[in-house]
């Protein structure tokens, strides 16, 4: 990607419009925002209980950095479409019931050359 592909996508956006976001597709979009400092936010008032969205949004989800109590965790809040977090329920209760040899019988070992 350079400066002239840049340019002409530009060009075509202006065009024939930006493309709208679909959300008919299978689509669920993830950010990590773990990392971006947003619990150490001091606005005159002390860090910020929460730094995270105020609710989950349709189809797009953040990692939130999170305390209980003394225990650092993640949290990700998400909505589906009711089909959709019905199957991801089942999947997350299956994935946390059954015992860790169980899930991790059929992976193999798989190595990795890069020439970064």
């Amino acid at each position: 990607m350079n400066e002239e592909y840049l340019r002409s996508v530009a060009d075509l956006l202006v065009l024939r419009g930006r493309p709208q976001f679909s959300s008919t597709g299978s689509y669920f979009i993830v950010s990590d925002t773990t990392r971006a400092g947003f619990g150490d936010v001091n606005f005159g008032w002390g860090q910020p209980v929460f730094a995270g969205p105020a609710k989950a949004l349709d189809l797009i989800s953040f990692y939130v950095q999170h305390k209980n109590n003394t225990e650092d965790g993640i949290l990700v809040p998400m909505c589906l479409p009711f089909s959709a977090m019905e199957r991801f329920q089942q999947e997350i209760e299956r994935i946390t019931q059954e015992p860790k040899e169980d899930i991790c019988k059929n992976l193999r070992s798989t190595r990795i050359m890069s020439m970064m």
